[in-house]
């Protein structure tokens, strides 16, 4: 083989080489990003999960006796939705705290948010220690019942009248009265309140009244 082929084949080989390693290069970056998404993927549903069980290990589901100096509206009633029944405000004793709430799905357009809220309230503090009653206002019986069976609503539904709304001076729909153990008010709130904003209110009861308990003690 004379110089000159010599050269011609060490240039070719060099190529081949070079293009190999340019390849292998390219190879190596095409693995090291799918093993990168693999585990940003991974760490991300990680982060996930773990956000919604420490969300649930929050929420504290026993409801203690609460008391209250506030206004006694143990002594008011509504009727049972359909029926003649009384529906009394008045707590029984396993009944820790009570939500008395107005819904208008004639008047209130995201009344079906509201019921939603208070449904997954409930999930989250079943009876007896969390009572919720839910007056229907200005809506016609037949049009509340369909959506009570459609929204599966589980909880006391009552139909007030002027003079009871009276009594409760009602401004705004949706109004919430967070009754104590006995009856007495805690809070009034105007306006809708979601899923958060209730479990947060109740958080705060209980922490009240186990700090009362704590100073009694």
């Amino acid at each position: 083989m004379n110089i000159k082929n010599f050269l011609n084949l060490q240039t070719i080989t060099e190529d081949i080489r070079a293009g190999m390693s340019h390849q292998l290069r390219s190879l190596g970056l095409v693995v090291c990003l799918v093993l990168s998404l693999f585990l940003l993927t991974s760490c991300g549903g990680g982060e996930k999960t773990s956000h919604t069980n420490t969300a649930n290990k929050d929420v504290d589901h026993t409801i203690p006796q609460i008391r209250s100096t506030g206004k006694p509206l143990a002594s008011l009633s509504a009727k049972v939705l359909g029926t003649d029944k009384e529906l009394s405000f008045r707590p029984d004793s396993k009944q820790h705290l009570t939500i008395v709430t107005l819904w208008s799905p004639a008047w209130f357009d995201k009344s079906v948010a509201q019921i939603e809220a208070l449904k997954q309230l409930r999930k989250e503090y079943p009876a007896p220690q969390l009572r919720i009653i839910c007056l229907v206002y200005d809506t016609q019986q037949d049009k509340a019942q369909k959506i009570i069976k459609e929204q599966a609503i589980n909880f006391e539904m009552g139909l007030g009248d002027s003079v009871l709304y009276n009594k409760l001076q009602v401004k705004a729909i949706p109004t919430y009265w967070f009754l104590d153990s006995d009856g007495n008010t805690l809070e009034v709130v105007e306006g809708l309140m979601d899923y958060d904003t209730l479990v947060k209110r109740i958080g705060l009861f209980i922490r009240e009244a186990q700090d009362s308990d704590k100073k009694t003690d």
